[in-house]
């Protein structure tokens, strides 16, 4: 049922005292919901010898000037516990706190503090009815220790090498402080040029010498890169119904090839992309070459070197010798042949996924001019018909309440819905794109119509890469709309996206190119959902057109939307969010329906403005979208802790019925600007976000009534 109200005299004393008793029952729910989720979801922590009853309350290192506080706390096996329903529970023990003295002296070795002690602990147990211990450590930092030296690296068993390209200008210079992070990384970026230019085999020995008392460090390399390998027999493990040479097929790795590390990320991803395994795991077997010496050549000279010097050797990185023993022979003098396996073979470990996989769950989003409850399942089928075809049924249903349930004045609220079900077969077409056919139906409500829309789509997709689609194909969808003012179709177009007839078809080609976040990774959800976890400098964007014909459509346009988000992290806790993006339609002909047009306002856009509200309006309350839109999102994020953190934003957007910028400033068709900030509850499943947004631009009178405020409660961020 789909009701319609034009003020508080539309809706009966009766209703709202249903609605009164609703909103109440629901503030009981959402309360007893909000105790069972923070008292009884929290795990429970594994018990280890030297445990007690005693909770963490606090934990603290005295002393700390030189080095990152909250570095430190988190390297400790004594947790401090916090709200965070999703982490274990902290108690003392004894074993924990002797340990973590050993992780303080090592952290700040890390850093060149080599004098750097524990000189004390103190805990301190409240023997009352909560049981709870405070933990402090006492430190003495000493100096910090700077490099004597540039590093210095043993190049003698380079061979087929050209030295000045795998070293190259070094980072770590003299007179630089010392920094093990640094010197790990060096020896990182080694290993993996050389594995890259077919020395599989590459091991690098990093050597730490320092002088205590005067505060000095050397650092030496050791290179050995062993010989230049290819590709050997490539081993899959763990497949049952996937074909054993579709995986092979897939990974693009050929035995006799010359040998690259990055094949091996490369295959892992191409796996991944058939959607077919929850774990995919690419490695080399390195152990079928000959057993190397422990120590490289050269290294027992260097140390006596550096001891006679004054320096003691204090770290070393290196990584085990890969190999197996020579086999004993016939010959006496078997054990003084050298005899190398340039071919490494790859072993390919694959769980996959479930033959079928049901899903349920529902939600309810709340905003000032929207507000959803609903339920969705979805139902997935593998390996239907062949190897690697993949079913798929989902549905939503739901109820919704323009402009919120909330609200005395409703102006619509019905039942909502949709249900969709596709074939997907990957590399189907030249072997690299996946082919999609898909079957939908929804029904819908908004503030001036209902609709109802079948459709159906073929498409193909490639991923280029770990983080880059490439899409294209056909769409074809009818609109069955119904004007709830009077019943039928808004006859007169007065020009772009004001018309709305009763039924009408689209048709259009579409094509599109998105790249997601690097730091984005499905299977580790936790650890990505709970913080803000990115690089430094993080991007994703999107370039999506539509091309609408008028043979099987009514439509003949063009649509493009460019998209493109930037991250930046500002220490530990602190991220920068902004977005641009713009959109235009050009029709060739009749302009195209207002449903078809271009929309700002709403928790995801310009959160000050009711959902699609900022923009031209076909008539009071009723949104009528243009044919362009321009948008900027700028939003700071703080984590505060593994569970809360808050946002402060600032929109601003425009939508026009002509191509191109107004320079006016607020109005029917000018920039629109809202600001405001929000919370932020990080759980398993993504952060649920509570954001206020209040406009500072003006609307025309004639919009009809919209709040200056907006809310929003939602589950995901806003881009």
């Amino acid at each position: 049922m789909v009701a319609r109200g034009r003020g508080p005299s539309s809706v009966a004393p009766g209703r709202h005292r249903v609605v009164t008793q609703w909103c109440a029952r629901l503030r009981v729910l959402v309360a007893v919901l909000g105790l069972a989720f923070f008292s009884g979801c929290r795990p429970a922590g594994t018990v280890r010898p030297g445990g007690t009853e005693y909770r963490v309350a606090s934990v603290d290192v005295e002393g700390v000037d030189a080095v990152d506080r909250a570095a430190l706390l988190e390297v400790l096996a004594t947790q401090e516990n916090t709200l965070n329903p999703f982490t274990p529970t902290s108690t003392f023990n004894r074993y924990e706190v002797a340990e973590d003295q050993e992780r303080i002296r090592t952290f700040y070795a890390a850093r060149g503090y080599f004098d750097a002690e524990v000189v004390d602990y103190d805990v301190r147990l409240d023997e009352g009815r909560h049981r709870r211990a405070h933990v402090t450590f006492y430190v003495e930092e000493g100096a910090q220790s700077s490099l004597a030296t540039d590093a210095v690296y043993d190049t003698s068993a380079l061979r087929a090498v050209d030295v000045g390209s795998l070293i190259g200008a070094t980072p770590l210079r003299a007179g630089r402080p010392f920094s093990q992070a640094e010197v790990e990384a060096e020896r990182e970026r080694l290993r993996r040029t050389l594995q890259e230019r077919s020395f599989a085999r590459a091991r690098i020995d990093a050597r730490v010498y320092v002088d205590r008392e005067a505060h000095t460090a050397r650092v030496y390399f050791f290179i050995d890169p062993g010989i230049a390998c290819v590709f050997g027999e490539i081993r899959v493990v763990g497949n049952a119904h996937v074909p054993a040479e579709l995986i092979r097929e897939t990974t693009g790795i050929r035995t006799g090839r010359v040998y690259q590390q990055s094949r091996l990320r490369d295959a892992q991803v191409e796996l991944y992309a058939l959607d077919a395994f929850t774990s995919v795991e690419v490695t080399p077997e390195l152990s079928t070459a000959p057993a190397r010496p422990a120590d490289p050549a050269g290294a027992a000279a260097t140390d006596a070197l550096q001891a006679a010097d004054g320096f003691e050797l204090a770290i070393r990185l290196s990584d085990p010798a890969p190999g197996r023993p020579l086999a004993a022979g016939l010959l006496d003098n078997i054990d003084q042949i050298e005899s190398y396996d340039p071919y490494v073979p790859v072993i390919v470990t694959v769980t996959e996924s479930p033959a079928a996989a049901y899903k349920t769950g529902g939600g309810l989003a709340i905003e000032s001019s929207r507000t959803e409850a609903y339920g969705r399942a979805n139902a997935t089928w593998r390996n239907v018909l062949a190897p690697l075809n993949r079913a798929e049924l989902e549905g939503r249903l739901g109820y919704a309440w323009l402009p919120s349930v909330f609200d005395r004045n409703t102006v619509a609220d019905g039942l909502i819905g949709e249900v969709s079900g596709g074939l997907t077969r990957p590399r189907l077409v030249l072997g690299i794109f996946d082919a999609t056919l898909r079957l939908g139906f929804e029904h819908g409500i908004e503030p001036d119509h209902a609709f109802s829309r079948p459709s159906v789509r073929l498409g193909l997709e490639n991923r280029v890469g770990a983080l880059t689609r490439v899409n294209f194909g056909y769409a074809f969808e009818i609109n069955l709309t119904r004007d709830f003012a009077d019943d039928v179709a808004v006859a007169t177009a007065r020009g772009s996206c004001d018309e709305l007839p009763r039924a009408f078809r689209i048709g259009y080609l579409d094509a599109g190119v998105s790249r997601d976040r690097s730091n984005f990774d499905p299977r580790e959800r936790l650890r990505r959902s709970v913080r803000y976890r990115q690089t430094n400098d993080d991007w994703a964007g999107s370039l999506r057109a539509q091309l609408g014909e008028g043979v099987l459509g009514d439509y003949p346009y063009l649509r493009i939307e460019p998209d493109l988000r930037y991250y930046r992290r500002l220490g530990s806790r602190l991220t920068v969010a902004t977005r641009a993006s713009v959109g235009a339609i050009v029709d060739f002909g009749e302009p195209v329906p207002r449903s078809q047009c271009l929309f700002l306002g709403g928790g995801s856009t310009i959160r000050g403005f009711a959902e699609r509200r900022a923009g031209p309006h076909a008539e009071a309350n009723i949104p009528g979208g243009g044919v362009f839109s321009a948008l900027f999102n700028f939003e700071p994020r703080l984590a505060l802790s593994d569970l809360f953190g808050l946002v402060a934003f600032v929109d601003l957007g425009e939508v026009n019925t002509r191509l191109g910028l107004d320079a006016a400033w607020g109005g029917a068709t000018g920039a629109h600007a809202a600001v405001g900030g929000g919370l932020r509850i990080f759980t398993p499943i993504g952060p649920v976000r509570a954001d206020i947004g209040v406009r500072v631009t003006p609307l025309p009178s004639d919009f009809g009534r919209s709040r200056p405020v907006q809310f929003v409660f939602s589950l995901g961020e806003a881009f």
